[in-house]
């Protein structure tokens, strides 16, 4: 009797993992991930590795910043800006 009552505990769990994962597969096919929690605008670049990104030197990056702050979209995270490389692209690209 005790076996059985395990084996049964065994599928319930396993019928409901497998629900679930069932589940938030379909979620994702449908695009319903909850879009409020996550930024989806593409690659974010931290300000402090932005003259990496750019391939300038640290000390030209205050004078990019300053000539487009106007167009760069700034994005704050736990105290941190960041940079979305999409917006830095348009910009450069627009003021070839």
């Amino acid at each position: 009797m005790e076996n059985l009552f395990t084996l049964g505990l065994i599928i319930v769990a396993s019928l409901g993992t497998i629900g679930h994962y069932v589940l938030e597969s379909i979620k994702v096919k449908n695009g319903n991930v909850g879009r409020s929690q996550g930024y989806s605008g593409g690659l974010l670049v931290p300000k402090e590795e932005l003259n990496s990104f750019l391939g300038i030197r640290k000390k030209d990056l205050q004078d990019f910043l300053n000539q487009f702050e106007k167009q760069l979209t700034i994005h704050t995270f736990n105290g941190r800006e960041y940079y979305s490389a999409d917006n830095i692209r348009e910009v450069i690209n627009a003021n070839k």
